[in-house]
C-alpha cells in the first residue's frame, strides 16, 4: 500500500508540474521552451525514479533527483542563450567556439567521458561521488540527448566517427509540439518502469488531459 501511494504521489506531481508548465508557457506566448522542457522532464523523471528506487535512503533520493535535474540542462552549456549558458557565459562561449552547439558536448562520447570521471571519483580517497549522484547524472544527461533527438536539430550519436546529427522527427526546437514530444517520452519511460496496470491507466488519462490543454 505504501509503495502504491509513493507511485501515485510521484505521478500526481508529474501531472501538476507538467500541466502548469505547458499552460504557463502558452499563456505567455513563449515559443522557446527548450530549456524549460529539459528542466521539467529531468525533474519528473528524477523525482519519480528516486521514489521508485527502494535501495536509496531519503538523502540519496534527494541527491539523485537534484543531480538528475541539473544534468538534464547541462549539455546546453555549449550555447550562451541557454538556461545554463546564461549563468556561465564565458565558459559557454569557449565551449561553443570549440565544439559548436549540439556537437561533442551533446554526444555519447562526452557522456562516456563524464561517466568515467564520476566513476573514477569512487576510487578517490579525498572525494567520493555518491552512487546516487552518478546515476542521477546519467539519467538526466541521457534524457537530454533523447529529447534533442526528437527535434529536427538532432544529436551526433556517432561522434567522432560521424558528425551527422540524427533525429526522429522534423519538429523544430521551441514549437508548440515540443512539450507534447517530451510528454510522450515521459509516458514511455513510465510505462517501461511502472508495472501496475492501474497506474498505467492513470498515466494515459494524464496524457489525454494534458494534450487537451494544447
Amino acid at each position: 500500500m505504501t509503495l502504491v501511494c509513493s507511485y501515485m504521489t510521484s505521478i500526481q506531481f508529474i501531472q501538476i508540474s507538467y500541466s502548469s508548465y505547458i499552460l504557463f508557457s502558452l499563456s505567455k506566448g513563449d515559443k522557446r521552451m527548450q530549456g524549460k522542457t529539459h528542466l521539467v522532464f529531468g525533474m519528473c523523471t528524477g523525482i519519480t525514479t528516486a521514489c521508485l528506487v527502494n535501495d536509496f535512503n531519503i538523502t540519496e533520493k534527494i541527491i539523485f533527483a537534484s543531480v538528475c535535474i541539473i544534468s538534464s540542462i547541462f549539455p546546453d552549456i555549449d550555447i550562451q542563450s541557454s538556461m545554463i549558458g546564461k549563468k556561465v557565459k564565458l565558459i559557454s562561449a569557449t565551449i561553443n567556439k570549440m565544439f559548436g552547439h549540439r556537437g561533442f558536448i551533446h554526444s555519447p562520447l562526452f557522456f562516456s567521458f563524464l561517466y568515467l570521471i564520476l566513476f573514477t571519483s569512487q576510487k578517490s580517497l579525498m572525494f567520493k561521488m555518491p552512487w546516487a549522484a552518478i546515476m542521477g547524472a546519467g539519467l538526466g544527461f541521457f534524457g537530454h540527448l533523447v529529447l534533442d533527438t526528437a527535434t529536427k536539430g538532432g544529436v551526433p550519436w556517432l561522434y567522432p566517427f560521424s558528425k551527422k546529427k540524427y533525429h526522429i522527427t522534423n519538429v523544430k526546437t521551441g514549437c508548440d509540439l515540443e512539450p507534447v514530444l517530451a510528454m510522450f517520452f515521459l509516458f514511455l519511460y513510465m510505462m517501461i518502469f511502472i508495472n501496475s496496470s492501474a497506474i498505467k491507466m492513470y498515466l494515459i488519462n494524464i496524457c489525454i488531459s494534458i494534450t487537451a490543454t494544447l
